[in-house]
């Protein structure tokens, strides 16, 4: 006897029934767009999908306990009918390196593409040195300390969470910046399509950004920013500890998932940053990243921002660090 648990036509139907009672309901959104999948009707899984992502951008597997083979599929189809967001880009290199397909990982995940890093021209009026003075004087003057939030990646360190909506000077002329560059970068890309994060570039956006000042035993775990199309990071102040030869303490480490079983022999090749004061990254928002303890009493002060796309930006005003 078919029941309304084993039946994927029941199943479906009972979704549909209760998501109409909670049409507010991501979860529900999320699940129906799943057994949609699973159904072979991807356009209509698709739209779910936005739908749910919409109402708050989260970090997506595919479907739980999915193999490698379904969820690059997954994340392929979401894709392919327009739910192009970090969460299902990151999905699809992650199941395309557990499958082994290094060259489509190496498209994905490409950092003679996608990836800049150089020392940002401080701003109009300002030397370097003084303007990152004055600009880590206005960060440390409104810090929140988190130690281990469930739903971010960050570990026992402080953060000025709204830096790039004060009206400090220092913050204001970084905030004008960042759009410079960040329309600079966009500019520079490549204008084929094809590659999903190029066809996702967002016609407008909105910056959103947050300052972190770490010590010895702040780090971040490995996470993508699942709101950002575009995500970046500013250095301000440099620990001493960071200049040390064969030393990646307070380094930003760029690379594989190793926790979804993703190693750079997969493909995905990996960077490391240091912190050097007026050192500003620019790269997609499903690059994979973390740092580590520094384990030394210093301070390193940065600047992370998002790019985010105008809808996602609508949909979800006040929480577009929330995975930070």
């Amino acid at each position: 006897m078919i029941t309304a648990l084993n039946s994927p036509d029941a199943k479906i139907a009972l979704l549909r029934q209760a998501l109409s009672a909670n049409p507010q309901s991501q979860l529900l959104s999320l699940r129906l767009a799943e057994a949609l999948i699973d159904k072979g009707d991807t356009q209509a899984a698709a739209e779910l999908f936005r739908r749910a992502y919409l109402l708050k951008p989260f970090i997506w597997n595919g479907r739980p306990g999915a193999n490698p083979q379904t969820q690059r599929d997954d994340a392929f189809a979401m894709i392919k009918h327009g739910a192009i967001f970090s969460s299902t880009i990151s999905a699809l290199a992650v199941g395309e390196a557990r499958l082994g397909h290094k060259e489509e990982v190496q498209k994905l995940v490409n950092y003679d593409l996608l990836f800049r890093d150089f020392i940002m021209d401080p701003p109009s009026g300002y030397g370097r040195a003084d303007f990152n003075r004055a600009f880590a004087a206005e960060i440390k003057s409104d810090l929140t300390f988190y130690g281990e939030p469930a739903k971010r990646a960050i570990r026992n360190a402080w953060r000025h969470d709204s830096v790039m909506r004060s009206n400090q000077p220092a913050c204001t002329a970084f905030t004008a910046s960042i759009q410079r560059e960040v329309l600079r970068y966009i500019a520079d890309l490549p204008r084929w399509t094809g590659h999903p994060f190029l066809d996702s570039r967002p016609a407008d956006f909105v910056l959103r950004g947050w300052a972190v000042v770490s010590d010895g035993k702040s780090h971040h775990k490995s996470h993508i920013h699942p709101f950002a199309w575009a995500s970046g990071v500013y250095y301000v102040l440099e620990p001493p500890t960071s200049k040390e030869q064969c030393s990646d303490r307070g380094w930003l480490h760029i690379g594989p998932p190793e926790n979804l079983g993703v190693f750079a022999e997969h493909g995905w090749a990996q960077r490391l940053i240091a912190p050097k004061a007026g050192r500003l990254v620019i790269m997609p928002g499903y690059f994979y990243h973390h740092t580590r303890p520094m384990g030394v009493d210093e301070e390193r002060i940065c600047v992370a921002f998002d790019v985010v796309p105008q809808e996602l930006a609508i949909a979800s005003p006040d929480t577009a660090d929330y995975y930070s």
